[in-house]
């Protein structure tokens, strides 16, 4: 009896299928899924309940770290961007006022002057809970 490929891959989605069904009705959270449901993996997928484990395992720490780091990115952006805002409010500050434009120098002015003050007295004293 020949299996046509099409139809194993049938067979294997509605496996698939039946073993993701079965996970969200278990309803468990955390990484490692319940044992009869590694099985179902282990079973649909030779050697994936190994590397779901070792995941689980080593994943903590990679997460944390790359939390720090997408913490730490997301910061200095934020920061360049700010020297840059400024860096132009300035600029145009300078220009106006040198064109005799004194009304737009002082409107320019105000963007950096307010971005010093509230990195003074704004969030700069306030800490987050996962500072602790």
């Amino acid at each position: 009896m020949e299996t046509d490929g099409h139809d194993v891959e049938e067979g294997l989605q509605e496996q698939v299928i039946q073993v993701v069904e079965q996970w969200i009705r278990s309803g468990y959270s955390g990484p490692i899924p319940p044992p009869n449901l590694l099985k179902e993996y282990e079973r649909l997928f030779p050697g994936l309940q190994e590397k779901i484990v070792d995941a689980a395992l080593v994943s903590p720490e990679r997460r944390q770290d790359r939390l720090v780091e997408s913490e730490i990115s997301t910061r200095k952006r934020g920061q360049t961007g700010a020297f840059i805002g400024a860096g132009v409010c300035l600029a145009a500050a300078i220009a106006f006022g040198l064109l005799g434009n004194n009304v737009l120098g002082i409107a320019f002015l105000g963007p950096p002057l307010v971005q010093l003050v509230s990195s003074f007295f704004g969030r700069g004293g306030r800490r987050d809970a996962t500072d602790d």
